[in-house]
């Protein structure tokens, strides 16, 4: 019934635009009825392919208490902990009383954040410089207590955890996306040797020479729980104060906000409740660029000397990769970036056998002074993808080698890409992935242009997922005459597990 109801709503919709002819109309309407109905008597392949035994091993995994099951820091799968193991972990982490405070009264104070924060955004309302329905949208409403997770790093000794602070439903998370909006033409200013992802990367370095050269990475441990919050902030403000760019709120508010949103949060583990003071925990909307901040303050200030002298200098988020020239001692480098604040520790990493990585990109020493690259995977990676018999959309299945492909082309060098795109085909293979599936979505595209003559307009029809053999041959057809009968629609056909 409910989905007789979405094929009468898709065909309402397009009664009020002018068809071809009548004809096309009694076409149209004949056709939404035939799929319809066909899709209505399609039989699912209801099989499951988990046994009984499957089923009551997951079930006692559901009902074990003594484990956490989570995912690892990067990448994907799954990570079964001891839960007695995990919490002493996780309250390892929050004795450090120089970031994190255990409050005497245990209970939940987020109707005193919501009130810090409500104050000055009505503040700047009353002053004309928000709208009411941007108050509305920022002001905080049905926020819950937020909470504080660990995520194991599998790829490290021990497995130490990296502690996430879930701020989705949190008084400021609204207040913060907004900040993030309007600090970020202050970033673009002021932070310039920034790497947005591995393709901006390779663009500049692809012409890199780097003979008679030396080449070393920096890792800044923990970044982001030491980002000293306070001197940040005060940077930000100082270095907007000497540009002409304008926000859309004064500094002093500005400040105010951003301190609000990221300082003094309580917090709850299991039971307790804490309070996080001057760092900032991964989560927050605003994390990634406090952290650009001070270090964009670190490279204008103290280290300016060592970042001039350099080839070469680029920074993602807490890595950063140096070529310097010979004559330079990488060790006092690294003493230098120490030195700089003592919230802040570098590491330092040099080559290897003429290797050294800087994101997912392994970088080898060629004896004409070029660099080749290739791919660099942590020994923990499990390549997981969808199996190709799995019971999802085809396009699910085809964009995974359209994006590795186009990344392969785009990001290794030429020497390496047909490597890396024989490594792409065996490793879906393993997945039931056909040879000629893969194939032919490894093949470019070509961006068809169209001369829009008339306005199109969006209308919806939301299918229950079948498989993709009964699914695709509806959309196709309804698409296909929709587009033949009526010019002016653009139909927008998407499947969903249940349809409501």
């Amino acid at each position: 019934m409910d989905l007789e109801i979405h094929f009468g709503n898709l065909y309402a919709y397009i009664q009020d635009l002018v068809p071809l002819s009548y004809d096309d109309v009694e076409r149209l309407k004949s056709t939404l009825v035939d799929c319809c109905f066909n899709y209505i008597n399609s039989r699912q392949d209801s099989r499951s392919i988990l046994t009984k035994k499957h089923k009551e091993g997951l079930h006692q995994l559901k009902v074990n208490h003594n484990l956490i099951i989570s995912w690892p820091d990067k990448g994907s799968g799954v990570v079964f902990m001891d839960r007695k193991k995990y919490l002493e972990k996780m309250n390892a982490i929050l004795c450090d009383e120089t970031k994190f405070q255990k409050l005497i009264v245990q209970n939940d104070t987020s109707n005193n954040t919501k009130k810090q924060l409500t104050d000055p955004l009505k503040k700047i309302k009353q002053q004309g410089l928000i709208s009411e329905s941007l108050f509305e949208k920022l002001k905080p409403t049905g926020t819950t207590t937020l909470r504080i997770y660990g995520l194991p790093k599998i790829y490290e000794n021990g497995l130490p955890l990296r502690q996430i602070l879930d701020m989705t439903n949190s008084a400021s998370h609204s207040t913060a996306k907004w900040l993030v909006k309007i600090l970020k033409p202050l970033h673009r200013e002021i932070v310039k040797h920034i790497v947005k992802d591995s393709f901006e990367y390779v663009n500049k370095i692809k012409d890199l020479r780097v003979e008679n050269k030396s080449i070393i990475s920096l890792d800044a441990s923990s970044l982001f729980t030491n980002v000293p919050l306070l001197v940040t902030v005060d940077s930000i403000c100082s270095e907007h104060n000497k540009t002409n760019i304008k926000t859309e709120v004064p500094v002093s508010t500005l400040k105010q906000l951003i301190l609000r949103c990221t300082m003094n949060v309580n917090f709850q583990l299991t039971n307790e409740f804490y309070r996080q003071s001057d760092s900032v925990s991964m989560g927050p909307p605003l994390r990634p660029l406090l952290a650009d901040f001070i270090l964009s303050k670190v490279e204008g200030g103290p280290l300016i000397n060592e970042i001039s002298q350099s080839t070469f200098y680029s920074l993602y988020v807490d890595d950063t990769f140096i070529v310097l020239t010979d004559k330079i001692n990488t060790i006092k480098i690294l003493e230098r970036f120490n030195n700089v604040h003592p919230s802040i520790t570098f590491t330092l990493e040099k080559e290897h056998n003429d290797n050294i990585s800087f994101l997912d990109i392994l970088l080898t020493r060629k004896t004409d002074g070029t660099l080749k690259r290739s791919i660099h995977r942590k020994s923990t990676s499990v390549c997981q993808y969808t199996h190709f018999y799995s019971a999802v959309l085809l396009r699910y299945k085809r964009n995974p080698v359209k994006s590795l492909t186009h990344r392969s082309r785009w990001i290794f060098s030429e020497d390496t890409v047909e490597e890396k795109l024989s490594t792409i085909r065996n490793m879906l293979s393993m997945k039931a992935y056909l040879l000629k599936f893969i194939n032919k979505s490894m093949m470019p595209t070509k961006k068809k242009s169209e001369n829009v003559t008339v306005h199109k307009k969006p209308i919806f029809l939301k299918l229950r997922f079948l498989d993709n053999n009964i699914s695709e041959i509806a959309k196709q057809r309804i698409r296909k005459c929709c587009k033949r009968r009526l010019p002016q629609p653009n139909c927008i056909l998407y499947s969903t597990t249940t349809v409501s």
